[in-house]
């Protein structure tokens, strides 16, 4: 057996001639030859050309300069955002707290008790009760916080209660400013 396997072997043919192997015509396979730098090089950059291409493409721009200007021009955006909602917030606030002032104004809290009279009320806020339902709860409650016990009434000449110079000067500038 030993002596069959050395016979094939040598009647092998070399690959470089045409074998018919069962009537069939086998052509010798080509020699591989390894691309040169030149090529190589170009086809990795026809790869990376084209993926690049392709993620232009799915983001919507036809160029790397024209992405770069819409990311420019989306931070620019958020950055404005950012700042117009940080205003925002800042006025709002400024909002609540005149918005208070004039409350306390309005029923007469004498600047004594006003803190105190606004964290009761603030307690009692809730989605059911607005501000003004439990400023007049804690007045009721607390009726001593009031100047003489008496709210100023607005669209009046003058107030019948007697108020002191800094109390009527804070009360006209948060009624200046509230547009009274």
């Amino acid at each position: 057996m030993a002596d069959e396997l050395n016979n094939n072997i040598t009647d092998s043919t070399p690959a470089t001639e045409s074998t018919t192997v069962e009537n069939k015509t086998v052509e010798p396979a080509s020699e591989f030859k390894a691309p040169t730098e030149d090529e190589f090089n170009k086809a990795i950059q026809s790869a990376s050309s084209k993926a690049k291409f392709a993620i232009l493409q799915e983001l919507g721009v036809k160029s790397v300069d024209e992405f770069k200007q819409l990311k420019a021009t989306y931070e620019t955006s958020i950055k404005d955002a950012g700042e117009i909602r940080s205003k925002l917030e800042t006025s709002e606030k400024e909002k609540k707290a005149l918005t208070e002032d004039l409350a306390t104004v309005k029923l007469g809290i004498s600047d004594e008790y006003k803190e105190d009279f606004l964290t009761l009320v603030h307690s009692k806020v809730s989605d059911s009760k607005t501000f003004d339902e439990a400023a007049k709860e804690v007045l009721s409650k607390n009726p001593t916080w009031q100047l003489n016990g008496n709210a100023i009434k607005l669209g009046v000449e003058k107030s019948e209660t007697k108020i002191d110079s800094s109390e009527e000067a804070r009360r006209k500038n948060i009624l200046r400013m509230a547009g009274l």
